[in-house]
């Protein structure tokens, strides 16, 4: 719509200049907008912006044709551009993005341009003029053509022959991705033999592409839509509640998310194009409306697409879990896992078997119907099988759960593993404890834990250098916190059992007596505690580690059911990447920031660094043997029925069911780590296996010792604590001053006594307390940290009372002091003026003491006091910890207990050093790799200018540049060249055959013979006139029906 704007009277003639409504850039905010081309001609009058006064005083408005023309020009363009896509990009592509596309990708229909490229991002929607809705929900694309792009010779799979290229398909697919869809556009071929057709992304092709340009596809494609890796990369993750339905709410929140997000963008603009419109007072305008939100797919989507994810890795995956090996095994079952497989296969599976080794691997995982000889026996077979194909010696121990020994003939695992005659079959020692354990009638008897302690000092004794060096270095530490000279008894009260288990090897006695010559322990690295370097040990005793695989086993599996197919996905998947993480964790290698589980991609990595730079970027990949045949998971449970495992062909994805449900909740830990460092944690429970402070009344202690704690007894008469740590009675008497204190401040007195008394404290009691770093890097075998909160939130995580934090009374032996005080001054709850229960009377006469001590300057100045704050939770556990170690006490009176820690007589072997890197397999796997056809491929040459024949007409400017030669014309040269190549030396060109005349028959190309615009002359026709005349009444004749062509149009 063009604008006839007259101005005022400011000029001296009246001008009239059109203004296209399209060429104005309106801005945000009102009245800012300007001319789109500022180019006008030197005759023309200055024609400049118009503002609201003069657009309200302009005094004609009126329509020229230029509107309907400049409309008519611009859908003839949109058209155009349109047509030039394929016409079944339609169906999947809005209009928006086929006219980008149409306009970027192709230079007419069906033709592409030069200089293609595999993504394809659209422009930013326009911040001036009318918003345009396409332009803010457009996607990007993915363009894959790897013959046109890389000259890629694809075979036909039936007739192995070069396929032809028919141009890009007619079809464009969408790509789900993290936040939003994307198009992927392709070519396809097909077979002038079979005629055949395949699209580039076709399995069949993409098998016969190297996997350096494999990576470059991003997709995995299924019937209606395809998923992007990214996504499936967030599906691998078999961490408790990474279910499929979980995914798909997650991806859905985020496309909806960002699909707002693009609705708001637009409904602004249109917002503040509808404001500028209304300053300048011109017509409102009608908005497009927004796009709808497009269909999701459901979980059972997302689970078809991991599971045919995992069926395309399925041979790496079984060939990864059939190549870990171990010197000491462990074999056990579990039954709650089996209860999650549904469907047909439900209530057919009984077991869950499992084979590890020292390392916390996975050897072998199935499923069978009970735990019997014949039912373990295949598992035993293939087993034996992989260790002598791929010459690996036999493991020397298995430890078991049950059925290590039979009276009169040989165990259950004797007869399985019969072609291992050296293997020693032994009961874990945690079932042989609870097994003698079974005399007590009860575990919640206060002296059970004591039993539990001294059993396992009778069945374990420790290596004397191991358990020397750490009462070393526990001694270091305990003067480093200001005890004086500590007793040997104080230190092995101080020493923790993770310390003892950290530090120091043992081994069995009696007979259960650890096997000669077998290394138990692997060193994992050092430390240094006190000064003092300490070496850290990992122990492959006992099934312990197969039984904490349990746990993760049943979140591998997410939901409360699976199918027998879902079933075996996420197993295979779960304990390949179980071992991968376990494998790692055992090599002494740096594997930097490194986090992947691609086998295929890291093995093809090394080799070509390793060609190149002559080392390997991941020295710590796992180099996978070959798949040696054994069948695993819910495969050896059909194998046994006689069936065969369904596989995951696309009619199976068709029918596939999700297969669980979500179950709500999360997994809680035992207990909290307070947020102050102590060397002296609370007391477990009783029913674990601790080696408690209190219980340890009788120790062999050492000469030495014993003489200089009596040397210190002749010195002062000292009182100790219950940890052994010497100045409690002085602690006691600061304490009872604390408490005999009255009223809201101290007096300059009572100040100047509690100075003294706190001068009086051993070093220990008055060195400042040290807080625990609470955010340390992931440690251990399964990397994962003892309490159940991680990052940011250990910091914020303590126990609560009105949202204060809260800490132990046993952290500062001045505020036990005062709670054993408190507790003995209040013994029960008041109900006088209603119920007050003891604590709160008891935590309420506390605060009492610790406001005096901050509202007096002089305590605050003169001392380091510290009195640390409380509430109910922490002060009710601290009572029951000391009720129990105090009841203990009591009962164990009078009693002579075995020491709790025996050194060994003979040191033990020393443990192994863990391997750099994996051993490398005697066959390995062969990753499938095609042979490299890029560049092979026919493709018809276009004519392109030589770069160098322009660069050298650019540097000398009298050389004319070479004049474009037509396509026929190249082709006929190329011809002729190659037909002269072909001759023999000094053979004549065959002669050429020239073109008569059909009036005369002589040559065309004798004197007198011409044409003009396809009609023939010849001198020798009857009636001819001159050629002259001819041609001048033949121009003319053309110009005339020129001239009538053009005024019927």
């Amino acid at each position: 719509m063009h604008l006839q704007l007259s101005y005022g009277k400011k000029f001296k003639k009246r001008t009239r200049c059109p203004i296209d409504i399209h060429d104005l850039q309106i801005g945000p905010s009102e009245g800012q907008f300007k001319k789109r081309s500022s180019t006008a001609s030197e005759n023309e009058p200055a024609c400049h912006p118009p503002t609201k006064a003069t657009i309200a005083s302009a005094s004609t408005v009126e329509t020229t044709p230029t509107t309907t023309t400049s409309t008519a020009r611009d859908d003839q363009s949109k058209g155009d551009f349109l047509h030039r896509v394929p016409v079944g990009w339609a169906a999947n592509m809005s209009e928006g993005d086929r006219l980008f596309y149409g306009r970027t990708l192709f230079i007419s229909k069906g033709r592409l341009k030069d200089g293609l490229q595999l993504w394809w991002h659209p422009p930013q929607p326009s911040t001036t003029g009318k918003p345009v809705v396409s332009q803010y929900f457009s996607k990007r694309l993915f363009l894959w053509m790897p013959r046109r792009m890389y000259q890629v010779d694809f075979l036909c799979p039936t007739c192995n022959i070069s396929l032809r290229s028919k141009g890009i398909y007619n079809r464009v697919r969408l790509v789900l991705d993290v936040s939003d869809f994307y198009y992927l556009a392709a070519e396809y071929m097909d077979c002038k033999q079979c005629r055949g057709t395949f699209i580039s992304y076709d399995d069949r092709m993409m098998n016969q592409l190297t996997d350096a340009m494999r990576v470059s596809f991003p997709a995995l494609l299924t019937r209606k839509y395809a998923c992007d890796r990214s996504v499936l990369s967030l599906l691998r993750a078999r961490t408790l509640g990474n279910s499929s339905t979980a995914m798909q709410h997650n991806i859905l929140e985020r496309h909806s998310e960002q699909w707002l997000g693009k609705q708001l963008q637009y409904l602004s603009a249109c917002k503040q194009h509808q404001n500028a419109m209304r300053a300048l007072n011109m017509p409102n305008q009608e908005y497009e409306e927004t796009v709808t939100f497009k269909a999701f797919p459901t979980a059972r989507w997302f689970l078809a697409c991991y599971v045919r994810d995992v069926w395309g890795r399925i041979e790496m995956l079984k060939a990864a879990l059939t190549s870990v090996y171990g010197t000491i095994l462990k074999i056990d079952s579990t039954k709650k896992v089996c209860k999650k497989l549904q469907g047909l296969a439900a209530g057919s599976a009984q077991w869950c078997t499992n084979v590890g080794n020292e390392r916390g691997e996975i050897l072998q995982s199935v499923l069978t119907t009970s735990e019997s000889i014949s039912s373990c026996q295949d598992l035993a077979n293939g087993l034996m099988k992989r260790f002598e194909t791929a010459q690996q010696a036999p493991p020397t121990v298995l430890y078991t759960d049950r059925d290590c020994c039979k009276i009169g003939g040989d165990s259950k695992f004797k007869i399985l593993f019969s072609k291992w005659e050296d293997l020693e079959v032994r009961l874990d020692i945690f079932h042989f404890m609870r097994r003698l354990a079974l005399g007590c009638t009860t575990e919640s008897h206060p002296l059970y834990g004591v039993f539990m302690s001294r059993l396992s000092s009778v069945i374990f004794e420790w290596d004397s250098d191991d358990l020397k060096k750490l009462q070393d270095a526990k001694k270091k530490e305990l003067e480093m916190d200001g005890i004086p000279n500590p007793s040997l008894s104080a230190v092995q009260k101080a020493i923790t059992k993770e310390e003892l288990e950290r530090y120091c090897k043992r081994q069995t006695r009696g007979t259960q007596k650890t096997t000669d010559g077998v290394q138990l322990y692997t060193q994992t690295g050092t430390i240094s505690k006190g000064g003092i370097a300490l070496a850290t040990y990992r122990c492959g005793r006992g099934t312990t580690s197969l039984e904490s695989l349990h746990l993760h086993l049943a979140r591998l599996i997410p939901g409360t059911s699976a199918n027998a197919v879902n079933f075996q996905a996420f197993l295979l998947d779960g304990l390949y990447r179980w071992n991968l993480l376990r494998a790692a964790t055992s090599a002494q290698a740096d594997s930097g920031h490194l986090r992947t589980f691609d086998l295929r991609l890291s093995t093809k990595v090394n080799a070509l660094s390793q060609q190149i730079h002559g080392k390997k970027i991941i020295p710590q990949a796992l180099n996978p043997a070959e798949y040696t045949g054994e069948t695993i998971g819910v495969e050896y449970l059909y194998k046994q029925s006689g069936l065969v495992l369904p596989d995951a062909d696309d009619e199976l994805m068709a029918q596939i069911d999700e297969g669980f449900e979500d179950e709500e909740g999360a997994a809680t830990d035992e207990r909290m780590e307070s947020a102050l460092d102590h060397s002296f944690p609370i007391p477990d429970p009783p029913f674990t296996d601790k080696q408690d402070g209190d219980q340890e009344d009788v120790v062999e202690e050492d000469p030495a010792a014993l003489r200089d704690a009596a040397d210190i007894d002749c010195v002062e008469d000292v009182s100790t604590d219950s940890r052994g740590i010497p100045g409690w009675e002085k602690v006691a008497a600061l304490a009872q001053a604390l408490l005999d204190l009255k009223g809201i401040s101290l007096t300059s007195s009572d100040a100047k006594k509690i100075i003294k008394l706190y001068d009086d404290l051993a070093d220990y009691d008055k060195q400042p307390l040290t807080y625990r770093l609470r955010m340390k890097a992931s440690r251990g075998r399964f990397a994962r940290s003892k309490h159940g909160y991680v990052g940011a939130e250990v910091v914020k995580r303590c126990f609560l009372s009105a949202g204060s934090p809260a800490s132990y009374p046993n952290k500062s032996r001045v505020v036990e002091a005062l709670c054993i005080l408190l507790c003995e001054k209040i013994p029960q709850a008041r109900k006088d003026d209603g119920y007050t229960s003891r604590w709160r009377l008891i935590l309420s006469e506390y605060n009492k003491v610790r406001q005096r001590l901050l509202n007096s300057e002089d305590l605050l100045e003169g001392t380091e006091l510290v009195l640390l704050h409380l509430n109910e939770a922490t002060l009710t556990r601290w009572f029951k910890e000391k009720t129990r170690r105090d009841e203990v006490t009591m009962l164990l009176q009078g009693r002579q207990l075995p020491p709790s820690r025996v050194p060994a007589e003979q040191p033990l072997p020393p443990a192994k050093e863990g391997p750099s890197r994996p051993v490398s397999p005697l066959i390995p796997f062969q990753f499938p790799e095609p042979e490299d056809r890029t560049g092979l491929a026919n493709v018809r040459r276009k004519n392109v200018p030589s770069t160098s024949g322009s660069s050298t007409a650019a540097e000398a400017p009298g050389v004319a540049p070479p004049a474009k030669v037509s396509r026929t014309t190249e082709w006929r040269k190329r011809k002729a060249q190659a037909l002269a190549q072909t001759l023999a030396p000094g053979t004549a060109k065959l002669p050429r055959k020239e073109y008569s005349c059909r009036v005369c028959g002589k040559g065309m190309s004798s004197t007198g013979h011409t044409q003009f615009r396809g009609k023939r002359y010849c001198p020798d026709a009857p009636g001819q006139v001159s050629k002259d005349e001819w041609l001048a009444k033949q121009r003319a004749e053309a110009a005339q029906a020129k001239l009538a062509k053009q005024n019927k149009d």
